[in-house]
């Protein structure tokens, strides 16, 4: 936020109407506000921070103390202070509530407070709450983190130094824009509690097959297996090697299926072996059959043979 002019009336030591134009002082640089006691530098301070929020910059300033002693009766007390934040400019016009001279006769009659927001796009905002709600939403500080970071008043500064390291790491953030780094530290620390809750998941799971797995006697991985099961390896030393018995199980298991492929193809060729030899004892049995029937008829046949002779 970059004040660009401050026009404050009947204003705290101001009596009268003043114009400070700041839009003179350029867009960059430091400058210094400077004068002898009481000159009114912190009632500089006090307009900007009444027109943003409608308090004083101190604690120990109310907002009934801000209408100047000095003014006549028929000035008005207001700040009106032209900013821009992010290359768009703003207008805020406030007063606070005060006694002033009636428009008729001469008694005293108040004023009421109020507040005048003129946006970008030329809106206007007149209600205390929403510009309030506004002007928070424009700078993204409230009202005790804009005293303690953007204007900090006197004797406020060794109450932050002094302040919790909490607190003071909350205003910091703020101050050098360091939330992004906060979330992402966050959520880093997050990931790495769940990579740590999986890892110790899976040390579980490997600690239980450890406690299952059996290693054959003669096995290449026989002296190291030992040492898994003696807690001499850590994690990814215990999985290389539990990797390395399933790796040689599937060899053995591969060559165990080509066998068995193998004995299945002869058990295969023996079952077409052994239906043709079946075939084939059937086709002698009944061949032997052909062969009794056929001396049968042929005893028959010379009987018959026999008779015809005879009759």
């Amino acid at each position: 936020m970059r004040p660009i002019k401050l026009t404050i009336s009947a204003f705290g030591p101001y009596a009268g109407t003043v114009e400070l134009d700041m839009d003179k002082l350029g867009t960059t640089g430091l400058y210094l506000i400077t004068g002898d006691t009481g000159a009114g530098k912190t009632t500089l301070f006090d307009a900007i921070t009444y027109a943003l929020y409608g308090e004083a910059s101190g604690r120990n300033r109310s907002v009934g103390m801000l209408r100047s002693k000095y003014a006549d009766a028929k000035t008005p007390t207001f700040v009106e202070m032209v900013f821009c934040y992010r290359n768009a400019q703003y207008t805020i016009r406030r007063n606070p509530t005060y006694e002033r001279l009636a428009l008729r006769g001469d008694k005293m009659t108040q004023e009421s407070a109020k507040a005048e927001l003129t946006m970008p796009d030329g809106r206007v905002m007149t209600k205390i709450k929403a510009v309030d709600t506004q002007i928070q939403e424009i700078l993204g500080l409230d009202y005790g983190q804009f005293t303690q970071i953007a204007m900090i008043a006197q004797g406020d500064f060794r109450e932050l130094l002094q302040a919790k390291t909490d607190k003071r790491r909350e205003i910091f953030r703020y101050l050098f824009q360091t939330e992004r780094y906060q979330k992402l530290q966050s959520r880093l620390s997050k990931d790495a509690k769940e990579l740590a809750e999986q890892y110790q998941d899976i040390a579980r799971l490997v600690a239980q097959c450890v406690r299952t797995v059996r290693c054959p006697q003669g096995h290449a991985l026989e002296e190291e297996w030992d040492a898994v099961k003696a807690g001499q390896r850590d994690l990814t030393q215990t999985v290389l090697t539990l990797q390395g018995l399933v790796d040689a199980d599937e060899d053995s298991r591969k060559n165990c299926l080509e066998q068995l492929e193998k004995i299945e193809k002869q058990i295969s060729e023996l079952e077409e072996k052994n239906r043709q030899a079946q075939q084939t004892i059937q086709w002698k049995n009944s061949l032997e059959n052909l062969r009794q029937q056929h001396a049968q008829m042929e005893q028959k046949l010379q009987m018959l043979e026999q008779k015809v002779d005879a009759a």
